[in-house]
């Protein structure tokens, strides 16, 4: 059988649960999981009318964080970003934050991931405007890295171009073929407007406390953030419309792990082996292992709060327009 995130949570249930603690959303994401498939969301029966052989098909928990349920709701969604796509040529943006901000974004993730939408919307929609008009841009959070640390992030696919006036009319500008803007000048104005408006959030530290960010060690936080480079990079153009599809469908409804980079679960020893790509070495393929609860632990870390939106659009491609 198959290794996959259910094996490994119903073999440490007991152990990882008495272990760590779990906010009311994550305890329903990790009990939804670790039931996905099983009777505990019904069944399907189907009997054969010659032989009388009778086949059950346990249903699945549809939890949007669940490995084996992400893809029909992922068709669907193609599907239906199908019809935003234009036939213009589209670039790959990614928006990172500094990883000493993690504690804060794990204590005050609602906020904090909100906050990584809206300034880097912001920032995108600000650099543009003045070269093209009006943009067009669809964002994706993703949480993780490869070996699952925590890592928020935002992926944007980006209109090469913008819609403008001219003599009354509108009309489409078209970015240069393989520039679209200057990544330095989007790092500096996102680090800005990321400090600006996280010093003005209501937030709080693993205690509860309320977070000033006045006094020590907090203003040192600040001092540091504003000391480094903040990465955003892009990614050169996409080649065409389907290029563009196929990398929505690995990247929209991705969780933090899917089944098939799980490579063995040791319940005896319970240690869990899964592949990795190592981006500092050449993006090589690796495995690694780890303590199954530490894995889940890991892994648990990316549940969304509820009802949080991954997927958001913006410029001429938001609902609004």
């Amino acid at each position: 059988m198959q290794t996959n995130i259910q094996i490994i949570m119903q073999g440490e249930r007991d152990n990882f649960l008495s272990q760590h603690y779990l906010d009311s959303e994550q305890l329903k994401a990790f009990n939804y999981m670790a039931a996905c498939g099983s009777e505990t969301f019904g069944f399907n029966s189907y009997r054969c009318e010659d032989c009388g052989h009778t086949y059950i098909h346990y249903n699945s928990c549809g939890n949007r964080h669940c490995p084996s349920c992400q893809c029909h709701a992922r068709e669907e969604w193609i599907d239906k970003f199908t019809g935003f796509l234009l036939d213009i040529p589209y670039f790959h943006i990614v928006f990172t934050v500094p990883e000493c901000l993690n504690a804060i974004f794990l204590e005050n993730k609602e906020k904090m991931y909100s906050l990584l939408f809206r300034t880097s919307a912001d920032t995108l929609l600000k650099v543009s405007n003045p070269l093209y008009g009006q943009i067009g841009f669809t964002s994706i959070l993703h949480t993780w890295g490869q070996n699952l640390w925590f890592h928020p992030h935002i992926h944007m696919i980006v209109s090469g171009g913008g819609l403008s006036y001219d003599d009354g009319h509108t009309v489409f500008k078209k970015a240069p073929a393989n520039f679209l803007v200057s990544v330095r000048v989007l790092s500096r104005l996102f680090r800005g407007k990321f400090i600006d408006s996280i010093k003005k959030l209501k937030l709080y530290d693993s205690h509860n406390r309320l977070i000033n960010f006045q006094v020590e060690p907090y203003k040192s936080l600040i001092d540091e953030l504003y000391s480094k480079e903040w990465v955003v990079y892009s990614k050169k153009p996409f080649g065409n419309n389907q290029a563009v599809l196929n990398y929505i469908g690995r990247y929209s409804h991705r969780v933090a792990i899917s089944n098939s980079r799980i490579l063995n679960y040791d319940h005896i020893n319970h240690t869990v082996t899964f592949r990795y790509k190592d981006y500092r070495d050449d993006s090589k393929q690796k495995e690694m292992t780890l303590d199954a609860c530490e894995f889940l632990r890991r892994f648990m870390q990316h549940i969304l709060p509820s009802r949080f939106i991954k997927i958001r659009h913006y410029g001429f491609m938001s609902n609004s327009n």
